[in-house]
């Protein structure tokens, strides 16, 4: 399991970990994941979903992310769900991710009318 620093607005900003992680998306899981193409495409206002873990619980958990801004490979956004497993983070958290951990995309489609 991969992990990225990330700070949320309701733990303490001392690196580089803050009791949960973003995990990889396995490689032999049957879901399909986002193209690169689709990745590089991710814009503000864009929800990507993400898995997260902690070290309190085996189980991961899924969750929608709000992009507030990419800079280079990485992401910045909101957390969009109240999460049921991980404790140390809540609806609303900022967390920064790496393209390479977002396993779906739902585009912003606002902007295209």
């Amino acid at each position: 399991m991969n992990k990225y620093e990330f700070k949320s607005a309701t733990t303490s900003t001392s690196p580089p970990y803050h009791g949960y992680c973003i995990c990889r998306p396995p490689i032999l899981e049957t879901f399909e994941l986002p193209t690169r193409e689709e990745l590089l495409n991710i814009e503000p206002g864009d929800f990507v979903q993400l898995i997260f873990g902690s070290d309190e619980v085996v189980e991961r958990e899924r969750m929608w992310v709000k992009v507030i801004k990419i800079v280079e490979t990485y992401g910045y956004g909101e957390l969009n769900n109240q999460p049921v497993l991980i404790p140390n983070l809540s609806l609303g958290d900022i967390v920064t991710f790496h393209l390479g951990d977002v396993i779906d995309i739902m585009k912003d489609f606002r902007k295209e009318t």
